[in-house]
């Protein structure tokens, strides 16, 4: 009540309204021991050549939105992680890895045994 009651009073000087209605989103859980969390972890490793391990997100994300999906954005230890923070970017070199680990895990999760990366 008191966040709608602050959109309220923001909108009556600004000019706008808002409005909630009650529900929510239940907590994603995926269990990292799915086959294609396995290959995401896998690929991870392979690519970057360091250990991986799964993290828990206090923030939400557009996978709740389908039975089973995970949310899945690598870190590099000892970078800065800026993700959805002001100036949030990555390095060239560092989004390259990326697609590398992607690129890795989706042939793995198709089945195919070729190096695209």
């Amino acid at each position: 009540e008191e966040v709608l009651s602050a959109f309220g009073r923001a909108g009556e000087r600004y000019g706008f309204s808002a409005r909630a209605e009650p529900g929510f989103m239940p907590a994603l859980f995926v269990s990292k021991d799915r086959p294609y969390m396995r290959a995401l972890m896998s690929a991870y490793e392979r690519r970057t050549g360091l250990v991986g391990e799964f993290a828990l997100d206090p923030g939400t994300s557009y996978a709740k939105a389908m039975p089973g999906i995970a949310a899945f954005g690598p870190a590099f230890p000892g970078k800065p992680d800026l993700c959805h923070e002001v100036d949030e970017r990555l390095s060239l070199d560092d989004a390259a890895m990326l697609g590398q680990v992607y690129a890795d895990a989706i042939c793995s999760i198709a089945g195919s045994s070729e190096d695209l990366a």
